[in-house]
């Protein structure tokens, strides 16, 4: 039910009416920034101007010309803290405030807060029951606005932090947390709740390699024979089809495919003229995850193929800030939530790396905010097999690398059979260390034709300029040398001029004359010049030569 326009001091009802506006002088200039899903859509339908956002994906350029900004969150104060500083940073509202929607006793049920608003007004209640602003004044961080000069002007001392509970301002007492020690999927290589990296180059078995790990968290026994609870694996495949690579590498894995769910990381959401709309998700949409998460109470792990596909729009991946924006909130969902997270990326090419694990393709936050990180190459004693090697571990000792192939299998039924691949574990110990399968490879510097020996070229152009017995100009000297293919190709250089492609070749000959050895000793080339005109004659040593210019 919403709230019609107000007759005789109280406010009416009627569906689809145009709510009351707000009456308290510059609440226009205040926009709400709703962390919660759903709710910023509620809050539009009674007249509020509210937006659905989550750090850093909310485009500032809608709030240039905003004064106030009320964020609401439920429970997660640091996340809301954490836009609140973006907006700030990139907008320089006056006022800036982040509330808790429990502790004003939001309903969250569809269509329920509309409801709860009408009744609020209705019944004269709003000051009593939803205050916004009267609480958003006191905790508001007050800012000075920017200088005429376009330089922000130093804020105002920020008392109203003092105000704030322990908790609003992210503080925990080391004292009343209980230790707690690191679960594991499998021992000391998949922790629960913990992110873990795979990378690698393509074509070397990333992704076959994570259908092997959902199929022993499915079936809950290891390759290598230890045992874990059986439980469901969620896959995000950006790359890869679900029925004809996906589903085919399951059953060749002997996967248990009941406990596996393909996620497109999108929903169907109802807007206010009652149609529905595709929205994306991203890891930044934590309640999205939440309710995943809910609804599979049984998750082990959660495979993002690739991971930075899953980052949201607007995340430049190469800046570490923007990265562990999104990363660091989503690894303490996963956390709270007791599910692993497998991201795959990418190596880069460059050769110009401290050690393997920065060859990993963009930020190095995805390197920091992973708790185990694995490289994936091939073993340079054996190309066709690959090597899985820890890079990282912040949690338990390093592990050792382990081996394996990827093999052709087939599945379906016999009249139509699907060609497939699967991973088979080499139990041969890994006699290659981790920089030897992932040093880089500098490639040879192709420097044109190969010269011949200098020395040929000096015994040639000697026999040449003596048959000739006389003065040679260079050009043709040159013509001849370029007949035996000795200095390379005649060709356009950058500036259109036509050259030989490795004329040095030439002279360096024409300095070797002389230090030939017999029968070709005792001879040199002389240079003869005419202005610009060059021309070379062999002559004995001690002659002068003669020149006909």
């Amino acid at each position: 039910m919403v709230a019609q326009a107000t007759r005789n001091g109280k406010p009416g009802k009627g569906a689809g009416s145009t709510p009351p506006p707000i009456d308290n002088g510059r609440r226009g200039d205040v926009v709400f920034i709703s962390c919660v899903d759903g709710l910023a859509e509620q809050m539009q339908r009674v007249g509020l101007r509210a937006i659905q956002g989550s750090a850093p994906g909310v485009d500032q350029r809608a709030f240039a010309d905003l004064r106030q900004v009320i964020i609401l969150h439920r429970n997660d104060p640091m996340f809301a803290s954490q836009m609140a500083g973006m907006l700030e940073r990139g907008c320089h509202p006056e006022q800036t405030a982040t509330l808790d929607v429990d502790q004003l006793g939001f309903p969250f049920e569809p269509d329920a807060f509309v409801a709860w608003w009408d009744d609020a007004l209705g019944m004269g209640r709003f000051e009593d029951r939803f205050d916004f602003y009267a609480v958003a004044d006191r905790k508001a961080s007050r800012r000075s606005p920017p200088s005429r000069d376009g330089q922000k002007a130093a804020p105002e001392p920020a008392d109203e932090y003092a105000a704030l509970s322990d908790a609003d301002l992210g503080i925990i007492a080391a004292d009343e947390l209980e230790p707690e020690a690191v679960d594991w999927l499998q021992p000391d290589r998949l922790a629960v709740g913990k992110i873990h990296l795979l990378a690698g180059e393509g074509g070397n078995g990333k992704s076959q390699l994570s259908i092997a790990i959902v199929s022993a968290l499915t079936n809950g026994k290891f390759p290598d024979g230890t045992t874990t609870t059986p439980g469901t694996c969620l896959i995000l495949a950006a790359e890869d089809g679900q029925r004809d690579v996906i589903i085919p590498r399951l059953i060749a894995a002997n996967a248990d495919r009941g406990r596996v769910k393909f996620l497109t990381a999108r929903a169907r959401l109802q807007t206010k003229d009652g149609s529905s709309v595709i929205a994306f998700k991203s890891f930044q949409d934590l309640d999205y995850w939440a309710q995943i998460f809910r609804r599979f109470p049984d998750t082990r792990l959660l495979v993002a193929d690739p991971l930075p596909a899953f980052l949201g729009r607007g995340v430049n991946d190469h800046r570490n800030a923007e990265v562990m924006s999104v990363l660091e909130p989503f690894a303490q969902l996963l956390e709270e939530h007791k599910v692993a997270l497998l991201g795959i990326t990418h190596l880069g090419k460059s050769v110009d790396v401290r050690s393997p694990e920065h060859k990993i393709l963009g930020s190095v936050a995805y390197t920091n905010v992973a708790r185990i990180v694995y490289l994936v190459g091939r073993d340079p004693q054996d190309r066709d097999r690959r090597v899985l090697a820890m890079v990282k571990n912040n949690i338990r000792p390093m592990q050792p690398p382990i081996a394996f192939r990827i093999v052709e299998a087939t599945v379906g039924p016999d009249d139509r059979p699907i060609r497939t691949s699967r991973i088979e574990f080499d139990s041969a110990p890994v006699d290659v260390s981790t920089e030897e399968i992932f040093e880089p490879k500098r490639l040879p510097r192709r420097r044109g034709p190969a010269p011949r020996k200098t020395q040929e070229v000096a015994v040639w152009l000697l026999s040449f300029l003596q048959a000739e017995g006389q003065p040679v100009p260079l050009r043709r000297v040159f013509d001849a040398a370029g007949e035996k293919g000795y200095v390379g190709e005649f060709k356009a250089d950058s500036k259109g001029k036509m050259r030989w492609s490795i004329p040095g070749i030439l002279y360096q000959a024409k300095d070797m004359v002389p230090k030939l050895s017999d029968p070709h000793d005792g001879w040199t080339i002389d240079d003869i010049r005419d202005g610009a005109s060059v021309a070379w004659q062999a002559v004995r040593e001690g002659d002068p030569g003669e020149s006909p210019y």
